[in-house]
């Protein structure tokens, strides 16, 4: 059995899903993990299945021929996992008035820190009472073991103070 990693982008409609879904079983694959959204009219996505080994080539090129419907996609074959290095679980939210800049602060200082983003999620909606545009931010991080939090913490609040946000880390420990 193989891993593929799947990637696509079309524009939303309905049936994508099933469409994926049925060329993956139609294979003998099976569906293993997946992240999907509807963002400005498209519909992405990133899906891992796995599926017999002859099998791998045959997909791949059924997928490829998706394109004349106007779905671009990308499949990668996974050689292998890769090795998990000991990690602190953690999550940074992030609530302010909507400026530029804002994940490219907070993406860099989570970089020099080599701080893997997992996970990241963010939409910008009215504020209650005043109708302004609200940055919302959640992103999950994997923190090495030798990060020094109060260092985290210290880049975080320098974030904040400079960008008028609210930025908090929270860690499993």
């Amino acid at each position: 059995m193989k891993k593929l990693v799947i990637t696509f982008i079309s524009d939303d409609r309905p049936g994508l899903v099933e469409k994926l879904s049925q060329m993956v079983q139609q294979r003998d694959g099976n569906w293993l993990e997946s992240k999907m959204a509807q963002l400005s009219g498209k519909f992405t996505g990133i899906i891992e299945i796995s599926l017999p080994d002859k099998q791998v080539s045959v997909l791949t090129e059924e997928l490829k021929a998706l394109s004349s419907e106007g779905i671009a996609l990308l499949a990668e074959a996974v050689a292998s996992e890769p090795p998990k290095a000991p990690l602190i679980s953690g999550d940074v939210s992030i609530l302010g008035l909507d400026r530029p800049g804002i994940v490219k602060e907070i993406s860099t200082a989570l970089a020099t820190l080599n701080i893997n983003v997992e996970e990241f999620h963010s939409l910008v909606e009215a504020a209650p009472m005043t109708g302004q545009p609200l940055f919302k931010a959640e992103a999950a991080i994997g923190i090495p073991l030798e990060v020094n939090l109060q260092d985290l913490n210290e880049k975080l609040d320098a974030i904040s103070q400079n960008l008028d946000i609210e930025c908090t880390l929270n860690v499993d420990q």
